[in-house]
């Protein structure tokens, strides 16, 4: 009589698709432990600690005690993870992380710029030279007002007469 030995959970998942044989130890094991999305959903915000939909990368809280545990994958482990599945090209498998963290090419293309890289701060002198250029352009123009505002109406009378005259050839 042949005697039938139980299934281990590897064989299982190795079963349902042959992919996984050729996984790292480390991600098999995550995978084997928590299913990838399409046999099991996770949880995108913290939740209690016996929810069906806990996510092992985020913080959860004990339903009796009402205090937070830790992720039960650590900020280093996660990271492990998430760079062994994004080489074998499955990182979309993994549950998501705290604050969708982002790695790779999409954090560098999604990359905010840091403040003051655009437009650099500039001295004082640089950033107000638009400014001052303008004002001396329109005391340039009223020249002739301006002075006699200060001079008085004789020199009045010597711009309008300098006006009057006719302009030399040379």
């Amino acid at each position: 009589m042949k005697q039938i030995q139980p299934r281990t959970s590897g064989e299982v998942t190795n079963e349902i698709n042959p992919f996984f044989a050729h996984l790292p130890k480390n991600l098999a094991n995550f995978f084997k432990r928590y299913p990838p999305p399409p046999y099991h959903k996770y949880s995108d915000r913290p939740t209690t600690s016996d929810a069906d939909d806990m996510n092992p990368f985020l913080p959860s809280k004990h339903p009796v005690t009402k205090r937070w545990c830790a992720p039960k994958y650590s900020l280093r482990r996660q990271s492990d993870l998430f760079k062994t599945a994004y080489r074998f090209g499955i990182s979309h498998l993994l549950p998501t992380l705290l604050n969708n963290k982002k790695f790779y090419e999409d954090k560098h293309q999604n990359k905010t710029p840091v403040r003051g890289s655009l437009s650099f701060k500039l001295s004082k002198g640089e950033r107000t030279k638009e400014s001052r250029k303008a004002e001396v352009d329109e005391a340039v123009a009223n020249m002739d007002e301006i002075i006699a505002k200060h001079r008085g109406s004789a020199y009045k009378r010597k711009v309008e007469k300098k006006k009057s005259r006719p302009m030399p050839w040379y």
